[in-house]
């Protein structure tokens, strides 16, 4: 006899999450680690990938810095550097001091905004930093 498990998480926000348990456990162990680390959420596309880790980050660990960055499908890098320096204003407020070239500058810009928000709100939690890659 096949059992099936389904969990439903309510957190009075109009957000739930059915199923996915092991997942939410997984994250949530993720964030009580004290060193650095990185998980990677892989899968096929529309299976909730995405809505997963808004759910973990922006409802259930609202201690964590999180930082969120979906890529747009089937764009060249210039254009995701483009939307991924947007981003990064829409979170933090903040606009590059400098021209943006690359991807290293991209990143770098990023951990640069991110010391700076740390700094700033005295944030002594983890910083969570998820990025989304569309392959086409």
């Amino acid at each position: 006899m096949l059992e099936y498990k389904i969990n439903i998480i309510d957190y009075n926000k109009g957000c739930f999450m059915i199923g996915r348990t092991e997942e939410l456990t997984q994250l949530n162990n993720l964030c009580e680690l004290s060193e650095s680390s990185l998980m990677v959420i892989h899968g096929r596309r529309r299976i909730g990938k995405t809505y997963l880790v808004d759910f973990m980050f922006e409802e259930h660990r609202k201690d964590c810095m999180f930082f969120g960055f979906s890529g747009a499908y089937e764009v060249n890098s210039k254009t995701q550097i483009k939307n991924f320096i947007e981003a990064v204003y829409d979170w933090f407020k903040i606009e590059p001091s400098k021209e943006i070239a690359d991807w290293t500058d991209a990143f770098n810009f990023l951990k640069r905004t991110i010391d700076a928000e740390v700094t700033h709100k005295e944030h002594m939690g983890k910083v969570s930093l998820f990025l989304m890659k569309f392959l086409g």
